[in-house]
Parts: C-alpha cells; sequence; structure tokens
C-alpha cells in the first residue's frame, strides 16, 4: 500500500515558472498524489494554468482565495489535505522527477516522522544522518532548515499547528512548533529541489514596513524558547538581536528615519531591553555585540550603521 502525499503549492503571480513547476510534479515516479494548487487572488494568467492542469489531472484540486499571503495559502492547503504526508513546493521553483519518492522511501527506511533534504541557500550539512527532536530544533534554531519547502513530514504532526499571517521568517516558527512535535528526523544530504530568482519573491524585497515582519516572527519564536525551552534561549535570542540590528541598519541605510520612525524606536527598544542578554550570549559575534551596544540609542544606531557599512565594503 501506498501512502497519500498532498503537495501544498501557493501561488501568487508565477506565470512564468508555473508551468514548469507543476510538470514537474505530475510526472513525479511516485504517483499517489495529492496535489493542491492553492490560487492567492493571482492577477496574471496562473489562474488559467492552474486550471489547465486541473482539468488534464484528476488528482490536482484547486483552491482560490482572495490575496492573503503565503501563509493565509499554506493553511488552507492544509486544511484540505487528506494526504498521510504533506510537502510543500513554491510555485515558481521545481523539483526532480524523483523526490517525492526518495523522500517517502527516506521515511519508511529510517522510519521516521520527517525527512528533510538539501535545498539551495541553506546552511549545508554534508551528511545524512538521524536526529532526534532537540537536535533539530538546535540546527533551526542556529539558522538551517527554516523553509517547509524540501521536506516531507507525517500530517497528523500539523494538524494543530498553522503558519503564522506574517509571511516573512513565518517558515522559522512553522518549522520550530514542527520538530518539536517529531519522535526522529532523517535528513537526506541530496538535492531534490530547485529554486528560481525572481525580483518580486519575498526575499528580494527592498525595506518597506512589510519588512518588519520578519521582527515578530523570530522574537515569537525566542520568548516561546525562552519560555518553554530555556536551554536552547541562546540561540534564540541572538536570531532576534541580530534580526532587530539589521533591520535597524537597513533604516539608517535606506535614510528611512522619517518614514520608519516608529520601527525605528521598536528596534531601539528590542535591543535596550535586552541589551544584558545580549552582550552574554556567547551565540552572537562580539562584533555583533558590539554594534547592539551602540545601538542603544538612536545617536548611536547612526554610527553603528557607518561603522557597518565601511565594515562591510
Amino acid at each position: 500500500m501506498q501512502f497519500l502525499v498532498s503537495i501544498i503549492i501557493p501561488i501568487y503571480n508565477t506565470e512564468a515558472y508555473l508551468g514548469k513547476c507543476l510538470q514537474g510534479i505530475v510526472s513525479q515516479s511516485y504517483k499517489n498524489l495529492e496535489i493542491i494548487l492553492v490560487n492567492d487572488g493571482s492577477t496574471d494568467h496562473s489562474t488559467d494554468i492552474c486550471k489547465e492542469y486541473a482539468s488534464k489531472d484528476n488528482r490536482i484540486k484547486y483552491l482560490s482565495q482572495s490575496n492573503s499571503g503565503a501563509s493565509t495559502a499554506r493553511n488552507n492547503g492544509l486544511d484540505h489535505a487528506r494526504g498521510d504526508y504533506v510537502m510543500f513546493v513554491d510555485s515558481d521553483d521545481w523539483i526532480d522527477s524523483n523526490m517525492v519518492e526518495e523522500l517517502v522511501e527516506g521515511i519508511i527506511k529510517h522510519k521516521t516522522s520527517m525527512v528533510i533534504s538539501q535545498v539551495p541557500g541553506d546552511i549545508v550539512v554534508p551528511s545524512d544522518m538521524t536526529v532526534e527532536k532537540f537536535q533539530a530544533l538546535e540546527t533551526i534554531l542556529g539558522g538551517a532548515w527554516w523553509g517547509p519547502v524540501g521536506k516531507l513530514f507525517r500530517k497528523d504532526l500539523v494538524d494543530d499547528i498553522r503558519f503564522p499571517k506574517a509571511t516573512i521568517s513565518e517558515d522559522y516558527v512553522f518549522m520550530v512548533h514542527t520538530v518539536l512535535k517529531c519522535e526522529s528526523i532523517y535528513y537526506d544530504s541530496r538535492c531534490f529541489y530547485h529554486r528560481e530568482t525572481r525580483t518580486g519573491s519575498l526575499s528580494r524585497m527592498s525595506l518597506s514596513k512589510r519588512k518588519f515582519e520578519e521582527y515578530d516572527n523570530v522574537s515569537y519564536v525566542a520568548q516561546f524558547i525562552r519560555e518553554n525551552y530555556p536551554q536552547y534561549r541562546k540561540p534564540a535570542e541572538a536570531r532576534m538581536a541580530e534580526t532587530s540590528l539589521k533591520l535597524l541598519l537597513a533604516i539608517h541605510d535606506n535614510k528611512g528615519e522619517d518614514d520608519f520612525s516608529s520601527q525605528q524606536k521598536r528596534m531601539i527598544h528590542s535591543i535596550h531591553s535586552n541589551i544584558c542578554r545580549h552582550m552574554t550570549n556567547n551565540c552572537i559575534h562580539i562584533k555583533t555585540r558590539l554594534l547592539l551596544l551602540m545601538s542603544t540609542t538612536s545617536l548611536g544606531s547612526k554610527l553603528a550603521s557607518r561603522l557597518y557599512s565601511r565594515v562591510s565594503r
């Protein structure tokens, strides 16, 4: 008996890439699939492409929603998924034709709750291994394995887990909660997943108020870890500190002090209120700790930005 695998694809204005993405999914060597397309209010020809594929393959379930963001689209897909296992693919990316088969074999062979494969741009973990949930948590807090793509996991793990609405580093929140539900996780160092780089993607978004959603998510994780797993608080707090500093320096680099005054005050307040923790956190590089110390005032943050710009050249 083959497991049913639900593949969830959130879609928003990716007509140039969507055909390649969907062709790679419908052509999988593993056939027992439920393919869930969630159209997040696309205004280009993505809708037509989705409907064309759905008309030709009865494994495809097409859902449409008003534009609400990738998190809501993924959550919508999870709400409708009937599979024993779930995986995510972004609509501007593509996967090898044997990806699902290889990950399912990994789940069965290693008797794990989740299989994680290498994805482009992630921190490279060089060798295959089985890890327990707290080892996986440490790896995620350390900066790897954040994204939901390139992974296959049991559907019942996420019956009560959803992506937060804020859609920058929302996958960090999702993955922290998901790995903590696992008994064990297998890491496959092979890469079956391929990314397309495009100017409109969230990762390439210029400074905007939406960018500060990243801080909302990493600070949530830091608070969650501090309250529930305090032995892992340092890497979680390091991620929060580095994010607040990065966003603060971005304001100055873009001369956005007037447009982002409330966000600037919020980042300075976050750094200032946690400065004692940051200064003793050996997960934060010493140079970053010095910049954080300088950034506890508006004037100091401007000087830190200038110093950082010179060091980075």
